[in-house]
Protein backbone atom coordinates (compact mmCIF):
# COMPACT_ATOMS: atom_id res chain seq x y z
CA UNK A 1 0.00 0.00 0.00
CA UNK A 2 1.14 3.41 -0.85
CA UNK A 3 1.00 5.75 2.48
CA UNK A 4 2.94 8.47 0.40
CA UNK A 5 -0.71 10.63 -0.24
CA UNK A 6 -0.86 10.67 3.65
CA UNK A 7 2.25 12.83 4.35
CA UNK A 8 1.01 15.75 2.04
CA UNK A 9 -2.22 16.75 4.35
CA UNK A 10 -1.69 19.88 6.74
CA UNK A 11 -5.22 18.53 8.47
CA UNK A 12 -4.26 15.47 10.80
CA UNK A 13 -8.20 15.04 10.97
CA UNK A 14 -7.98 14.50 7.13
CA UNK A 15 -4.91 12.35 6.88
CA UNK A 16 -6.49 10.36 9.99
CA UNK A 17 -9.48 9.59 7.47
CA UNK A 18 -7.75 8.41 4.39
CA UNK A 19 -5.55 6.41 6.48
CA UNK A 20 -8.35 4.70 7.84
CA UNK A 21 -10.05 4.37 4.71
CA UNK A 22 -7.19 2.99 3.03
CA UNK A 23 -6.40 0.46 6.18
CA UNK A 24 -10.04 -0.79 5.95
CA UNK A 25 -9.81 -1.50 2.29
CA UNK A 26 -6.68 -3.76 3.07
CA UNK A 27 -8.72 -5.53 5.84
CA UNK A 28 -12.18 -6.37 4.32
CA UNK A 29 -10.27 -7.89 1.86
CA UNK A 30 -7.64 -10.00 3.53
CA UNK A 31 -9.70 -10.49 6.72
CA UNK A 32 -13.70 -9.86 5.73
CA UNK A 33 -16.31 -9.74 8.61
CA UNK A 34 -18.03 -13.01 9.29
CA UNK A 35 -21.41 -13.18 11.42
CA UNK A 36 -21.54 -15.51 14.53
CA UNK A 37 -23.65 -16.41 16.73
CA UNK A 38 -21.66 -16.43 20.05
CA UNK A 39 -23.31 -17.68 23.58
CA UNK A 40 -22.23 -14.69 25.90
CA UNK A 41 -23.10 -16.70 28.91
CA UNK A 42 -23.11 -20.07 30.76
CA UNK A 43 -26.69 -21.38 31.08
CA UNK A 44 -26.63 -23.06 34.90
CA UNK A 45 -30.49 -22.30 35.19
CA UNK A 46 -30.81 -25.10 32.55
CA UNK A 47 -32.87 -28.26 32.92
CA UNK A 48 -33.88 -31.20 31.24
CA UNK A 49 -37.68 -30.55 31.76
CA UNK A 50 -36.61 -26.92 29.91
CA UNK A 51 -34.40 -28.91 27.17
CA UNK A 52 -37.33 -30.88 26.55
CA UNK A 53 -39.98 -27.82 26.22
CA UNK A 54 -37.40 -26.48 23.45
CA UNK A 55 -37.15 -29.52 21.53
CA UNK A 56 -41.02 -29.81 21.84
CA UNK A 57 -41.16 -26.29 20.47
CA UNK A 58 -38.65 -26.54 17.65
CA UNK A 59 -40.66 -29.64 16.66
CA UNK A 60 -43.60 -27.87 16.45
CA UNK A 61 -42.32 -24.97 14.40
CA UNK A 62 -40.77 -27.48 12.11
CA UNK A 63 -43.96 -29.38 10.99
CA UNK A 64 -45.72 -25.74 11.07
CA UNK A 65 -43.31 -24.74 8.45
CA UNK A 66 -43.97 -28.31 6.40
CA UNK A 67 -47.29 -28.33 6.45
CA UNK A 68 -49.20 -25.33 8.21
CA UNK A 69 -52.37 -25.88 9.77
CA UNK A 70 -54.41 -24.17 12.56
CA UNK A 71 -53.49 -26.93 14.79
CA UNK A 72 -50.20 -26.65 14.03
CA UNK A 73 -50.17 -22.71 14.79
CA UNK A 74 -51.68 -23.53 17.86
CA UNK A 75 -49.14 -26.50 19.19
CA UNK A 76 -46.24 -23.78 17.90
CA UNK A 77 -47.60 -21.05 20.04
CA UNK A 78 -48.40 -22.50 22.74
CA UNK A 79 -44.99 -24.41 22.95
CA UNK A 80 -43.27 -21.16 22.59
CA UNK A 81 -45.78 -19.41 25.65
CA UNK A 82 -44.80 -22.40 27.26
CA UNK A 83 -40.86 -22.36 26.35
CA UNK A 84 -40.74 -18.49 27.36
CA UNK A 85 -42.41 -18.83 30.82
CA UNK A 86 -40.20 -21.77 31.73
CA UNK A 87 -37.24 -19.64 31.05
CA UNK A 88 -38.31 -16.76 33.12
CA UNK A 89 -39.03 -18.63 35.90
CA UNK A 90 -35.75 -20.66 35.96
CA UNK A 91 -33.77 -17.30 35.83
CA UNK A 92 -35.50 -15.67 38.38
CA UNK A 93 -35.37 -19.17 40.72
CA UNK A 94 -31.13 -19.03 39.79
CA UNK A 95 -30.96 -15.41 40.96
CA UNK A 96 -32.97 -15.65 43.74
CA UNK A 97 -30.93 -18.68 44.82
CA UNK A 98 -27.55 -17.36 44.34
CA UNK A 99 -28.26 -13.97 45.74
CA UNK A 100 -29.38 -15.95 49.26
CA UNK A 101 -26.55 -18.11 48.59
CA UNK A 102 -23.56 -15.24 48.15
CA UNK A 103 -25.13 -12.70 50.06
CA UNK A 104 -21.72 -12.59 52.13
CA UNK A 105 -20.16 -12.25 49.18
CA UNK A 106 -20.75 -8.56 46.83
CA UNK A 107 -19.17 -9.71 43.98
CA UNK A 108 -20.44 -13.16 43.14
CA UNK A 109 -24.20 -11.31 43.83
CA UNK A 110 -23.08 -8.73 41.26
CA UNK A 111 -21.35 -11.13 38.75
CA UNK A 112 -24.84 -13.30 38.91
CA UNK A 113 -26.42 -9.66 38.25
CA UNK A 114 -24.77 -9.01 36.01
CA UNK A 115 -25.06 -12.61 33.85
CA UNK A 116 -28.83 -13.29 34.48
CA UNK A 117 -30.72 -10.43 35.53
CA UNK A 118 -34.17 -11.05 34.80
CA UNK A 119 -36.36 -9.23 32.00
CA UNK A 120 -38.30 -6.22 32.22
CA UNK A 121 -41.48 -8.40 32.90
CA UNK A 122 -39.61 -9.83 36.51
CA UNK A 123 -39.55 -7.22 38.88
CA UNK A 124 -39.41 -9.05 42.26
CA UNK A 125 -36.41 -10.76 43.71
CA UNK A 126 -36.00 -12.51 47.27
CA UNK A 127 -32.67 -11.19 48.26
CA UNK A 128 -33.02 -13.47 51.64
CA UNK A 129 -35.53 -14.63 54.34
CA UNK A 130 -35.41 -11.28 56.28
CA UNK A 131 -35.45 -8.79 52.89
CA UNK A 132 -38.42 -9.53 50.09
CA UNK A 133 -37.53 -6.60 47.88
CA UNK A 134 -40.21 -5.26 45.00
CA UNK A 135 -39.28 -2.75 42.25
CA UNK A 136 -36.26 -1.02 40.50
CA UNK A 137 -36.16 1.58 43.12
CA UNK A 138 -36.32 -0.39 45.83
CA UNK A 139 -33.92 -2.94 44.65
CA UNK A 140 -31.46 0.11 43.99
CA UNK A 141 -31.75 1.54 47.57
CA UNK A 142 -30.85 -1.24 49.13
CA UNK A 143 -28.04 -2.16 47.03
CA UNK A 144 -26.62 1.64 47.57
CA UNK A 145 -27.17 1.23 51.63
CA UNK A 146 -25.19 -2.01 51.41
CA UNK A 147 -22.30 -0.69 49.55
CA UNK A 148 -21.96 2.91 50.40
CA UNK A 149 -20.51 1.63 53.44
CA UNK A 150 -17.39 1.11 51.70
CA UNK A 151 -16.68 4.94 51.85
CA UNK A 152 -17.06 5.52 55.59
CA UNK A 153 -14.15 2.58 55.93
CA UNK A 154 -12.25 4.18 53.44
CA UNK A 155 -12.86 7.56 55.13
CA UNK A 156 -11.66 6.11 58.62
CA UNK A 157 -8.16 4.27 57.63
CA UNK A 158 -7.21 7.54 56.19
CA UNK A 159 -3.82 8.77 58.27
CA UNK A 160 -4.44 11.72 60.48
CA UNK A 161 -1.22 13.44 59.60
CA UNK A 162 -2.53 13.70 56.38
CA UNK A 163 -2.46 17.80 55.74
CA UNK A 164 -4.03 19.69 52.84
CA UNK A 165 -0.63 21.46 52.37
CA UNK A 166 0.11 18.70 50.11
CA UNK A 167 -2.71 19.59 47.96
CA UNK A 168 -1.55 23.37 47.73
CA UNK A 169 1.65 23.15 47.30
CA UNK A 170 0.30 21.31 43.84
CA UNK A 171 -1.16 24.36 42.99
CA UNK A 172 1.72 26.76 43.48
CA UNK A 173 3.59 24.61 41.23
CA UNK A 174 1.67 22.78 38.99
CA UNK A 175 3.93 20.38 36.48
CA UNK A 176 4.63 22.15 33.24
CA UNK A 177 2.62 20.05 29.76
CA UNK A 178 5.01 19.86 26.67
CA UNK A 179 4.52 18.00 23.68
CA UNK A 180 7.07 15.51 22.77
CA UNK A 181 8.11 13.81 19.13
CA UNK A 182 7.46 10.39 19.23
CA UNK A 183 10.21 7.56 17.79
CA UNK A 184 8.67 4.74 16.22
CA UNK A 185 10.40 2.57 19.17
CA UNK A 186 7.63 4.82 21.21
CA UNK A 187 4.76 3.55 18.28
CA UNK A 188 5.80 0.33 18.58
CA UNK A 189 6.34 -0.05 22.83
CA UNK A 190 2.06 1.59 23.02
CA UNK A 191 1.22 -1.28 19.97
CA UNK A 192 2.35 -4.03 22.17
CA UNK A 193 0.72 -2.70 25.01
CA UNK A 194 -2.90 -2.55 23.44
CA UNK A 195 -5.27 -4.83 24.91
CA UNK A 196 -6.88 -6.83 22.54
CA UNK A 197 -9.72 -7.81 24.69
CA UNK A 198 -10.87 -4.07 24.16
CA UNK A 199 -13.58 -3.11 21.76
CA UNK A 200 -13.21 -1.19 18.49
CA UNK A 201 -13.98 2.53 18.06
CA UNK A 202 -16.37 3.59 15.26
CA UNK A 203 -13.66 3.47 12.63
CA UNK A 204 -13.73 -0.26 13.31
CA UNK A 205 -9.86 -0.82 13.67
CA UNK A 206 -9.09 -3.50 16.14
CA UNK A 207 -5.94 -3.74 18.57
CA UNK A 208 -5.66 -6.94 16.42
CA UNK A 209 -5.46 -5.44 13.50
CA UNK A 210 -2.53 -3.22 14.43
CA UNK A 211 -0.46 -5.58 16.24
CA UNK A 212 -0.95 -7.76 12.98
CA UNK A 213 0.82 -5.21 11.15
CA UNK A 214 2.64 -2.88 13.00
CA UNK A 215 5.72 -3.23 11.11
CA UNK A 216 4.14 -1.55 8.25
CA UNK A 217 2.39 0.89 10.14
CA UNK A 218 5.28 1.94 12.60
CA UNK A 219 6.11 4.73 9.90
CA UNK A 220 2.50 6.21 9.27
CA UNK A 221 1.00 6.24 13.07
CA UNK A 222 4.09 7.42 14.18
CA UNK A 223 3.86 10.30 11.21
CA UNK A 224 0.50 10.79 12.09
CA UNK A 225 0.98 10.90 16.22
CA UNK A 226 3.38 13.71 15.71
Amino acid sequence: MDWSELYKFKNVDEAVSVFNFKFMQIVNHHLPWKRLRVRIYSAPWVNNHYLSLVDSREYWARRHRQKPTAFTQLKKKETRKLCNKTRTELKRDYVRHSIEKYKDDPKRIWRVIREFWPNSQTKHLAINKLHNVSGDKNIAELFNKHFSTVADSLLENIPKEFDETLLRAEKINPPVFEFTALSESDVAEAIKNLSSSKAFGPDGITSFMIKSAHNELLPILTHLFN
